[in-house]
């Protein structure tokens, strides 16, 4: 019994491989061809559908396509009616994967063709794997291999008399039971076609009713649409747009095809007159999408314009003092400006230090900071989602400063907003430097080489002492040249450590103790954690520091050995 369960995972496990490396080799052969498609066709709802359901159909994924969508959409490329136009052909698309399991997974001798080819694709991937052109080639002959082999095995275990008893068991449950299971399943694997895949194959069996199998398949409809929704629940509006509606219009199809269950299956057997279940399976999802489709295209432009009046902006910054959708009133602008700023390369300090593993209570962070970061969560983000963060508060502010340059202001007030906004982009630049050495930083806390490690804490231990020092509260109400003193010093520090950084390495590369790559790797890595602090120090110049004092100090020199 245990065995035959474990056989499930197993082929479902090695299912969802194969199609991990089926989305993955034709996103690699033909992603920017599929991108250019897609962008080119949603200029009309029509067309949109069509080409939602051919991309998907092709592609076997439903969530690159709506991941494509979501960035059009967010660029600004197509419209949200025809972006859910394209989302409604995604689910017409998945049902390929459906008609080619039923019609070929259980009549074919799977094992005959796919374990050759697997082994084939295999060995080739390995003598090629640094030809770009074969590789993608080998990867999907490899995942169309495992996507069978995967079915073989679920197709074995649904054969055992243990899973036969099992399921059994099942036979009489009500259909809203097998609704929840394929809505589960689904939810897990983050694959209709896996839920479908395992449907069929228990169906075969006869496991499974034909209106228990429709009820499973109607349940993976929403099941798919989970991730997609629970990524942009704290996300900027246009995301939220795109995966509620895409949430809601799955929710709208099921609640419709489980209302028309039972006369669905009556016109598939009875009416049309298909008599294998396999095929009638595929026949219902294919229905059940075409007609979402037809029933929900008149809706299509209200619901829309519902999602954009129900997720706004309004009611979501990042910003702590200004208001980028709100008239700029010049009198109080400069003062919220400079403000903000402060607040923004401030965190821009504080996400460089985190990746550091520098603690938050040796920085002395205000409260503020803490509030900010507790309610945004970004602790819990990850590199890349803090970071895409930051640069979604950059741009608010950057909006702002528009808004700004288009009032009437004295040449003065000019300079000053220019020289704040050149210290935002050195936070930014800083931000940038060490996001991009984020993966390094991590390999090297994790390598088991010792010198790696060891540099590792050593660059550790001399960011905890720059970033102690950057906190310039106190330098606030301070005069030009105390704190143009300061600034000097401290790149002067910043550049002594890169310095001795470098000769530690080369001192490292002539007792032989690291390949080429690794000491390559080291000095890329020294030298983005000096232009970073160094654009921290520019960042902050360009705050404290008058139009004279700023200009002298982007004078000096800087030397890198």
């Amino acid at each position: 019994m245990g065995l035959n369960v474990w056989l499930i995972f197993g082929g479902v496990g090695i299912f969802l491989f194969g199609i991990l490396m089926l989305e993955q080799a034709l996103q690699n052969l033909m992603s920017r061809r599929f991108k250019l498609f897609l962008k080119k066709q949603t200029g009309n709802t029509f067309r949109a559908i069509f080409s939602g359901t051919l991309i998907t159909a092709v592609l076997q994924s439903s969530s690159v396509v709506n991941f494509m969508v979501l960035a059009f959409v967010s660029s600004g490329v197509i419209t949200l009616r025809n972006a859910l136009a394209v989302i409604m052909g995604t689910n017409l698309g998945t049902t390929l994967n459906s008609w080619i399991v039923a019609t070929l997974g259980f009549k074919v001798d799977i094992a005959a063709f796919a374990y050759p080819v697997a082994g084939l694709a295999g060995m080739f991937l390995f003598i090629f794997k640094h030809k770009d052109r074969l590789e993608p080639l080998f990867k999907f002959l490899m995942g169309f291999s495992f996507l069978f082999i995967g079915l073989q095995l679920m197709k074995e275990s649904a054969e055992s008399e243990a899973i036969q008893q099992v399921f059994g068991r099942f036979q009489d449950s009500g259909a809203w039971v097998f609704l929840l299971l394929g809505f589960v399943s689904t939810t897990i694997t983050q694959s209709s076609a896996a839920t479908v895949a395992i449907t069929l194959s228990f169906l075969n069996q006869q496991l499974i009713g034909f209106e228990s199998a429709m009820a499973v398949v109607i349940g993976s409809e929403v099941g798919t649409s989970v991730k997609l929704l629970l990524g942009a629940l704290d996300g900027v509006a246009v995301k939220q747009r795109v995966s509620v509606g895409n949430f809601l219009y799955n929710v709208a199809t099921t609640i419709v095809a489980f209302i028309l269950l039972r006369p669905t299956a009556v016109l598939i057997q009875d009416v049309i007159g298909i008599s294998n279940p396999l095929t009638g399976l595929a026949t219902f999802q294919t229905l059940m999408n075409f007609g979402s489709i037809i029933l929900f295209l008149p809706f299509l432009n209200v619901f829309s314009k519902w999602l954009e009046k129900r997720f706004n902006n309004e009611g979501r910054k990042l910003t702590m003092f200004i208001q980028p959708q709100q008239p700029v009133l010049v009198a109080s602008a400069f003062e919220l400006l400079r403000s903000e700023v402060w607040f923004f390369i401030n965190q821009c300090k504080i996400f460089t230090a985190h990746q550091f593993r520098v603690e938050e209570q040796t920085l002395h962070i205000p409260d503020v900071f803490l509030q900010h970061h507790q309610q945004h969560d970004l602790n819990r983000k990850s590199v890349d989602e803090w970071y895409h963060f930051l640069k979604e508060h950059y741009g608010e502010i950057q909006a702002y400063y528009i808004q700004l340059k288009m009032q009437e202001l004295a040449a003065a007030e000019v300079k000053e907003i220019d020289q704040l906004m050149a210290s935002l982009r050195s936070g930014m630049h800083a931000v940038k430097c060490i996001h991009d050495i984020a993966h390094d930083i991590q390999e090297l806390k994790n390598s088991s080489n010792e010198i790696k490690y060891n540099f590792l804490q050593h660059i550790n231990s001399h960011q905890q002492v720059f970033y102690n020092s950057l906190f310039f509260e106190d330098t606030l109400q301070t005069n030009d040249e105390v704190v143009f003193d300061k600034l000097v010093s401290l790149l002067k520090t910043v550049q002594q450590k890169y310095n001795e950084n470098l000769q530690h390495i080369y001192s490292i590369s002539s007792e032989h103790q690291l390949s080429d790559i690794e000491i390559a790797t080291l000095m890329n890595f020294n030298r983005e954690i000096f232009t970073g602090n160094k654009s921290l120090i520019m960042s902050w110049k360009n705050y404290l520091l008058g139009p004279e004092s700023s200009e002298k100090f982007s004078d000096l020199p800087t030397y890198l050995a």
